[in-house]
């Protein structure tokens, strides 16, 4: 499976003279979702639960998913 990776930081200013805390929410969210076992959970060749996505964002998932 390829890895995806958005680079989601988040920087939580703090007060002088300590510097800013950055959150890395990539690896956050990988972790959480390498832990709770999401890989295994979900069936990515089905189409998604209700509610119903539009025919745009359907070609969407499936042009990102087929990679994987």
């Amino acid at each position: 499976m390829k890895a995806v990776h958005f680079c989601l930081l988040f920087v939580n200013p703090l007060l002088l003279p300590d510097p800013d805390a950055v959150l890395d929410l990539q690896a956050a969210l990988n972790a959480i979702y390498s832990e709770a076992g999401y890989d295994l959970s979900i069936d990515y060749n089905k189409l998604p639960p209700p509610p119903a996505f539009s025919k745009t964002d359907i070609e969407w998932m499936q042009a990102r998913l087929a990679d994987y």
